[in-house]
């Protein structure tokens, strides 16, 4: 089990143990909180480790096999923090390259539709980027892959704008349709005022992405601290609200009169459609 899923686990419970000896230790806020940094340099993941990162995803530039002690030196920065790659480019990627991450203590990889499909041989856990205006099939038939986790990433166009109620009724969608962590990219520091419109949503937690941590240190420690201070105020993790009967019925298909089949078949309802 990778860093990344038992934070995951850890932030659903609220930080309650479980089993014979289960008790309440601290209580452990209900959003986790990615930096995605722009560039894979210790100062940077000091600064976010100090501002509250629970995670990281460092840039992985032209890194090849032979940076894996680079990334090695920048990951021991991070101390027991999850360390996520963000692979860059399309070039075939051997399976030496992914054991060299795993090695330098990667934890997890965050990956695009574009990265090449050697990248999924490997036992590191796979992170995908989707669209949150992508089609319900291509988030099942990536899930069918065997991604571990999604960020979902603001269309162009809602980047610099708060949550509407739309981005809303597409994150919950995306939460229910594979059961897999759910994390949404940010690119805007308003949207620190929307992370309990997100919380209610079921998303995991946020990633923030380079664009808003700039390059300076300061900077990466004064974004970061905001949504942590706001984090941490919203407390643990509450059940996303359902209302009684939410879940879609299976309906049975009647075949039409004169076509010889005289006994119901079941059906399944067709694949909700997104909002526009």
């Amino acid at each position: 089990m990778s860093k990344l899923t038992k934070l995951v686990e850890n932030a659903r419970r609220g930080g309650q143990g479980f089993g014979f000896m289960a008790r309440q230790t601290e209580a452990v806020p209900g959003l986790i909180l990615i930096a995605s940094l722009p560039a894979s340099r210790p100062e940077l993941v000091k600064a976010a480790i100090e501002a509250g990162a629970d995670a990281l995803v460092l840039s992985e530039g032209d890194a090849t096999t032979a940076d894996a002690v680079a990334v090695q030196r920048v990951v021991q920065v991070a101390g027991d923090r999850p360390c996520g790659l963000a692979v860059a480019g399309t070039e075939p990627a051997e399976a030496t390259r992914s054991r060299a991450w795993q090695e330098a203590g990667v934890d997890f990889l965050l990956l695009s539709p574009g990265n090449a499909a050697g990248l999924l041989l490997g036992e590191l856990e796979k992170v995908a980027k989707i669209r949150a205006d992508c089609e319900a099939t291509e988030v099942r038939a990536l899930d069918a892959l065997g991604m571990d986790a999604f960020v979902v990433e603001r269309a162009e166009d809602r980047a610099g704008a708060r949550l509407s109620i739309a981005d809303a009724a597409r994150y919950r969608l995306l939460t229910a349709l594979t059961g897999r962590p759910v994390f949404v990219g940010v690119e805007n520091r308003d949207l620190v005022a929307d992370l309990e419109n997100l919380a209610e949503l079921g998303v995991e937690g946020v990633l923030v992405g380079p664009a808003t941590l700039g390059e300076d240190p300061a900077a990466v420690r004064g974004v970061l601290e905001s949504f942590r201070s706001e984090i941490t105020r919203l407390g643990p993790r509450k059940p996303p609200k359902r209302r009684q009967g939410q879940e879609l019925p299976l309906i049975p298909r009647v075949a039409p009169p004169g076509s010889g089949g005289g006994e119901e078949e079941p059906g399944i309802p067709g694949e909700p459609d997104f909002p526009e």
